[in-house]
């Protein structure tokens, strides 16, 4: 009997060394996958930090470029408006040739008019 517990012995020497070598392995990768899950949220955080800032920057622009679209816009239209106002009854020796002529300038200045605004629409898109 005592001879049976010797054996036991001698035969489970190592077997604790290798336990401890297992689960010291198994913290350690456990260690490195909760590292190697905080630098991947780190680098989703900065990529979608500059994302944000790409986004923004542009939103910047395309407003300045709108405000100054509606400035020459509204510059042209009073320009043009004081033009067509101006030459109205200019000349009284041809009332349907002035007409026309006026008429003419009216529908360019619509179309300049919806051509801004169509680009606007582009642009805020």
């Amino acid at each position: 009997m005592r001879n049976i517990r010797k054996r036991a012995k001698q035969q489970n020497r190592g077997f604790s060394l290798f336990t401890v070598i297992i689960a010291v392995s198994l913290v350690g990768i456990l260690g490195l996958l909760i590292l190697y899950i905080a630098l991947s949220n780190f680098q989703m955080k900065i990529t979608d930090l500059k994302g944000k800032d790409s986004f923004y920057t542009a939103e910047r622009a395309l407003e300045e470029i709108r405000a100054g679209l509606q400035e020459d816009v509204g510059e042209a239209m009073s320009k043009a408006y004081t033009q067509v106002l101006e030459n109205y009854n200019k000349d009284n020796s041809s009332k349907d040739a002035s007409m026309d002529q006026n008429l003419k300038k009216i529908i360019s200045v619509r179309w300049s008019v919806n051509f801004a605004q169509q680009a606007i629409k582009i642009f805020t898109i």
